[in-house]
């Protein structure tokens, strides 16, 4: 029963996302058919609908994991989380990388890492590099951050205080927002309209209402008239507020100003059993449904690749007819063959892979780079100078000596092969990584070849990993 409510909500997201491509300017002829009234005035305040998504997130974060009488293993929980959301931020990032090839190596590498890692949203500056609607899923991973907090809270407490609660909190964000928007905006643009607390809650009106459905919402009957109406008042604030003045509309809207109306749809359409809910359920806006995250995380990427194919071969007149069926044939793609068969690779792995230990290799790989490369320059003009090869070195690494350890068991505590598989994983990693400087040293990407300093590096950071690995099993036993 409660998979079928889901389905009445899963091809919402799709609609809600394609909007937001159209509004991004993607939508070609495609958007033009849509361009009258009141159709153009839903595109334009497509804003609005990432509100929707946050509460979405909300609402099935509680169907998924809110369990007061279970054991709640966090290790599990973000691990499930990752699995969901990053590799295919990390394909479209690395299309991105791809695309900017000529000039990634010059971009500062707290731009790259903050991208890389789905923190950029925490960064003004850096919020919109690389795949700018991406500083959304940044928005997102702060919200899985936050649940299990959410989650023990509500769980001690009453739904109408959790209701009440957020419901205060929203008040409370849309009066510190708009205060700050009128003071600061546009010279806090960034600041105001991607930092993840402004954002907080419509995901936690989203949670609350998830907790209260499980709780009661399920015995109690759906209202056709209450859903109705609620939609028609979110309908009438996108069309009319911005002819008002002083009331947020465009782009401001993306702060939740229509969370609660949106939450309470979302809660009305997951009661719902009428022939609205059913036509919804039907497998094909399923499908949609659930290629929407693959269709949003892409759409730049692809398009920018298939605007310069179409560039090079003197066809770029085809993009406003072809883009849009093309992203779609993509993004099941994507979604079929690439995301769902990873994550049944992923899943199993995962299981064998300690978050602490990760995090610990994350931090005492650049930590032994930086003191690798100190130690042979200590001259500050003759170390800046090596910088270039040190980016390439921890990219190589992360990306190469990660999934390597992975793989072979190095962030498995309860494996007796676990320093083995780590010293193979780093060497392995070392060998790869070497290869790579000695290429770029030949491609004159840098003015020297430091052979110790790789040498000293490997050493330093595998005496470095398997101490850890040995304190931290020591301390599992």
């Amino acid at each position: 029963m409660q998979k079928q409510r889901l389905n009445q909500l899963t091809f919402t997201r799709f609609l809600v996302i394609l909007f937001v491509v159209f509004y991004h300017g993607a939508g070609g002829v495609y958007y033009d058919l849509l361009n009258f009234f009141p159709m153009r005035d839903l595109v334009h305040a497509a804003p609005s609908g990432v509100v929707y998504l946050y509460a979405l997130s909300g609402f099935v974060m509680s169907l998924a994991y809110f369990r007061p009488q279970q054991k709640f293993s966090f290790q599990e929980y973000w691990k499930a989380r990752f699995i969901r959301l990053y590799p295919l931020y990390l394909f479209a990032f690395l299309a991105l990388c791809a695309y900017y090839a000529d000039s990634v190596a010059r971009i500062k590498l707290l731009k790259t890492l903050t991208n890389f890692l789905a923190i950029q949203a925490w960064f003004p500056g850096y919020a919109q590099a690389f795949n700018y609607p991406s500083w959304s899923v940044s928005v997102e991973f702060f919200f899985y951050l936050i649940f299990p907090l959410f989650a023990w809270w509500a769980a001690r407490q009453s739904s109408r205080k959790i209701i009440w609660a957020s419901v205060l909190f929203w008040a409370c964000s849309q009066f510190i927002h708009n205060a700050l928007w009128v003071l600061y905006f546009p010279a806090q643009e960034r600041v105001l309209l991607y930092n993840p607390l402004f954002h907080l809650s419509s995901f936690l009106l989203g949670a609350a209402a998830g907790v209260w459905f499980l709780r009661e919402g399920k015995t109690e009957k759906s209202n056709s008239w209450l859903m109705a109406f609620n939609a028609l008042l979110i309908f009438l604030y996108i069309i009319y507020s911005p002819k008002v003045a002083n009331i947020p509309s465009g782009i401001q809207t993306l702060m939740g100003v229509l969370a609660p109306f949106m939450t309470v749809a979302i809660l009305m359409l997951a009661k719902d059993s009428t022939r609205l809910s059913s036509a919804l359920s039907h497998p094909g806006l399923i499908a949609l449904g659930e290629i929407s995250y693959a269709f949003y995380i892409f759409h730049i990427p692809a398009k920018l690749w298939y605007e310069l194919l179409l560039t090079q071969t003197g066809a770029a007149y085809l993009f406003n007819y072809t883009y849009v069926p093309l992203l779609l044939l993509f993004s099941f793609f994507a979604y079929y063959i690439i995301d769902l068969p990873l994550r049944k690779f992923l899943q199993p792995l995962m299981k064998r892979v300690n978050l602490l230990l990760f995090l610990v290799d994350f931090i005492l790989f650049p930590a032994a780079l930086y003191l690798s490369f100190r130690w042979r320059f200590s001259m500050d003009k003759e170390f800046a100078s090596y910088q270039p090869m040190m980016i390439l070195m921890f990219w190589s690494s992360l990306l190469i000596q990660t999934p390597l350890s992975a793989l072979l068991g190095g962030f498995d505590l309860n494996s007796k092969m676990l320093l083995r598989a780590t010293t193979s994983a780093v060497t392995l990693a070392a060998l790869i990584s070497g290869a790579l400087v000695c290429a770029g040293y030949r491609l004159a990407w840098f003015v020297n070849f430091p052979r110790s300093v790789l040498l000293l590096n490997v050493i330093l950071f595998l005496a470095l990993s398997l101490l850890a690995r040995r304190i931290l099993q020591k301390f599992a036993a």
